[in-house]
Order: C-alpha cells, then sequence, then structure tokens
C-alpha cells in the first residue's frame, strides 16, 4: 500500500506562503498544548503517589500507635501486656543497667549508638534478648507479686508513695535539662508519658509494700541468725592488720620456674630479718620506710599521722588473696606475726594481726535481711513456676528460641555422650569375654 501525503483541504482556495506560515504554527502550538496536558497530568500522578506515600506512613504509625496502646504483645500467665506495658518494664531494665554499668559498658561490648538486636551478647543470644530475660523476669515476679497480694487481702494506699515517685521524676528530668516528657520517653519508652505508665507505676509501688511486709512476715529468729553467723563468720567479720611486701623488679610471675624460685628465696631473706627486727620491738611503720625502694612510700610510712602500713576493719573479700585465710583463722590471736610467699606472683608478705571485730548490730540486720530475702524469693519463685508461664505473641521473644535451641543442643550432646559410653562399655565387655574364652 503505497503512502498518500494529505494535504489540507483548502476548498479551491489557492495556499499562499503566509497561509502555510500559519499552518506550521497552528500545529506547534497544538503540540504544545498536547505537552503542557500530559505535563499537568504526570503532575497530578506524582502528587498522587506522594500523597499515597504520605497517607500510607502516616496509617502505618497509626497502626503502630494502636497496637502499642490496644494489642497484647505478650502474655504472662493470665496477664495480657500491652507493648506500652511491655516498653516500661523494658526500658527501665535498659537504663537501670546503663546507669549501674556505663564505666565498663566498652569493656563489656556493648555500644549503646547500636541496635541491641545487632550484638553478640553471649552463645546465640544478643544484648536485646538479654534485656528481654531481665524484663520478662521482673514481670513474672511482679504480676506474682501483685496476685498474691491481692489473694490475701494486701491493700496499701499508694498516693504518698506515687506523689513522692513524680516528684522525684521532675527532678532528676531538671538536673539532665529535660522536660518531664522528654524523660519519660528516655526511660520508659517511646509512647510513655505520666499518664500513661501511672497504672504500672502504681502497681510496682504497690507490689514493693508487699514485698517488705512478706520480708517482715519471713524475719527469722534470733537462734536462726545467731546459727547463721557462726557457719559463715567470714563474710561479716572484719580485722585490723599491718602489712608490708617485698617483691622483685626483674622477676614476676612471667619469669623462668627456676628464676622465680631464686627471687623468692631472696625475698624470704629479706621478710626473715624484717620478721626478727619487727619481734625484737622495732616500729612496723619504721621498718617499712627503711625497707621501702620507692621515695613516695617512705615519706608516707614515717608521717605519724597516717600509721600508713595499718588496714583497719577489712572485710575478707577486700583482704590480699594470698593471706586472708591466715587473717581470719578464727585461732588468730593480737601481735600474730607471719611472713606469708606468694610464688605465683613471686612476692613476699610480712603481716602483723592486730584484731577482729564484729559489729553486733549491723551484722544482725544484714543477716536477718539475707535469710528473710531467701525465704520470701523461694516464695516468688514457687509463685512463678506454677501459672506465669509466657506466651510470645508478637513474636519478638527471640531469647525464647534460643533457650530452645540450646536446650536441644544440650539434649542431643547428652544423648551423644551416652551412646559413646554404651558403646565403650559394650566393647570393653566384649574385649573380656573374649579373653575369658582364650
Amino acid at each position: 500500500m503505497s503512502k498518500v501525503n494529505k494535504e489540507p483541504e483548502n476548498n479551491g482556495k489557492v495556499m499562499t506562503k503566509y497561509d502555510r506560515k500559519m499552518e506550521r504554527r497552528r500545529k506547534e502550538q497544538e503540540k504544545e498544548a498536547k505537552a503542557r496536558k500530559r505535563m499537568k497530568i504526570g503532575g497530578t500522578i506524582v502528587v498522587v503517589c506522594l500523597a499515597a506515600l504520605l497517607i500510607g506512613s502516616i496509617g502505618s504509625s497509626l497502626v503502630k500507635r494502636y497496637k502499642t496502646f490496644n494489642s497484647t504483645y505478650i502474655k504472662v500467665g493470665e496477664h495480657e501486656l500491652t507493648k506500652l506495658e511491655y516498653d516500661y518494664y523494658y526500658n527501665k531494665v535498659v537504663y537501670d543497667y546503663m546507669s549501674t554499668y556505663s564505666y565498663m559498658l566498652t569493656y563489656m561490648g556493648l555500644d549503646t549508638t547500636k541496635d541491641f538486636a545487632d550484638q553478640t551478647y553471649y552463645g546465640n543470644l544478643t544484648w536485646k534478648d538479654y534485656f528481654d530475660q531481665m524484663a520478662v523476669a521482673q514481670i513474672q515476679e511482679m504480676k506474682a507479686i501483685v496476685d498474691d497480694a491481692e489473694a490475701n487481702g494486701f491493700t496499701y494506699d499508694v498516693t504518698e508513695a506515687y506523689d513522692s515517685f513524680c516528684a522525684s521524676i521532675k527532678t532528676t528530668a531538671e538536673s539532665y535539662g529535660m522536660t518531664e516528657s522528654e524523660y519519660y520517653k528516655e526511660v520508659y519508652g517511646e509512647y510513655a508519658s505520666q499518664s500513661r505508665v501511672e497504672a504500672f507505676v502504681k502497681e510496682s509501688l504497690l507490689a514493693s509494700a508487699y514485698y517488705e511486709k512478706m520480708m517482715e512476715d519471713n524475719a527469722p529468729t534470733q537462734e536462726e541468725i545467731d546459727t547463721y553467723y557462726a557457719e559463715n563468720k567470714n563474710d561479716y567479720d572484719t580485722v585490723s592488720y599491718r602489712s608490708f611486701s617485698f617483691s622483685s623488679a626483674d622477676v614476676t610471675s612471667e619469669s623462668e620456674e627456676a628464676d622465680r624460685q631464686a627471687a623468692v628465696a631472696e625475698l624470704q631473706k629479706s621478710a626473715e630479718e624484717f620478721k626478727t627486727r619487727l619481734e625484737a620491738g622495732e616500729d612496723f611503720n619504721a621498718l617499712c620506710a627503711e625497707y621501702s625502694e620507692d621515695e613516695e612510700l617512705k615519706a608516707s610510712y614515717t608521717d605519724t599521722s597516717l600509721d600508713y602500713s595499718l588496714n583497719e576493719n577489712a572485710e575478707y573479700a577486700s583482704v590480699t588473696y594470698a593471706y586472708a585465710d591466715w587473717l581470719f583463722d578464727e585461732s588468730r590471736a593480737a601481735g600474730d606475726i607471719e611472713i606469708i610467699t606468694d610464688e605465683d606472683s613471686v612476692r613476699c608478705y610480712v603481716v602483723k594481726f592486730e584484731s577482729r571485730s564484729k559489729n553486733v548490730e549491723t551484722v544482725n540486720e544484714t543477716i536477718s535481711s539475707t535469710l528473710a530475702s531467701q525465704k520470701v524469693s523461694e516464695y516468688i519463685s514457687a509463685l512463678i513456676l506454677n501459672g506465669y508461664e509466657v506466651t510470645d505473641v508478637e513474636g519478638d521473644m527471640h531469647y525464647l528460641v534460643a533457650e530452645e535451641e540450646a536446650a536441644t543442643e544440650t539434649a542431643v550432646e547428652t544423648t551423644a555422650e551416652t551412646v559413646e559410653e554404651t558403646e565403650g562399655t559394650t566393647e570393653t565387655a566384649v574385649e573380656a569375654t573374649t579373653e575369658a574364652a582364650n
């Protein structure tokens, strides 16, 4: 089929040069009009798409917000917790942990600027898993205590305690240069506010009051306190003593054993000399100053206002491990002097026992609290075991899966070990039978 160029109809009119020029202009205007129309339609589509994205974002935010306040996030026993309530406990756990261990977080390998879920805590657990574990444990304990309080008819007016809590929040927020609203979100979660967490705070205050009552109800008798003290004296008594250490700058715990032994022998000679002079009546501080090679220490030992060699009321855990048992031996008497050698650290100590003491009032109070706490903890643990199982409704408690995997791995390893032992026993029995037959 041939292609035909169709000229514009002119109805018999002769097309002049001007007419053709005007016709070309008319066509160009039509093209421009069509282009503007396409651009307008395209712009409208873009606006509609952007609006749809914005509406979708707002819708997603609204859905998240609605679920945070209204949907069940996890269940603890019969208690259904929203994300808002869970976040209250989770963020409180994290905040308390950071406050307690802020000085060593770097050494623990935790970067607070990164997502906890992306940082390994231990094994197949992340830091988020670890904090989830602590939060859930706290929730279980809280719900168990509150339920038990109700079951036993315990009542407590939390008004005064809650007012004190709110005042404390205000003061703390101001000290950090934050508004109360900002502080609530910082400590208790993205959607937290005073009114939104009020019920959780009051529940915690009620639980604390009931816990104190349980502690009072489970206070031990004096006889129980005395018996416990007799079995754990080193944990509660303190000692006063003097000490001086001899060490070698050239030989350390990293040196060859022969070198360490030779060095210790030389140190013992110096320690024996120190002890002999001490027993002859010379002053401990004066001897320390004489034998010390550090000029600053010499000055400290000669300063009569310091009595630098004396350690007073030291607890067992704070005493150098090499001579802690010697000091806390019940046969120890005032004035006892001993040379203690620590070959591992290449050191010799001259130690003089001064006294052992017990603050009766403080010790009784501490032991009473310890024993009562043990009884209450056992009681609460029993409550939790009988009705406060965790149900991960939203599937965010990954630590539960990790625990199951770990339990499975342990079971598999145990089974494998049992099989190996059984096979080994069978082989031994076969060999013994064969030998007997021969």
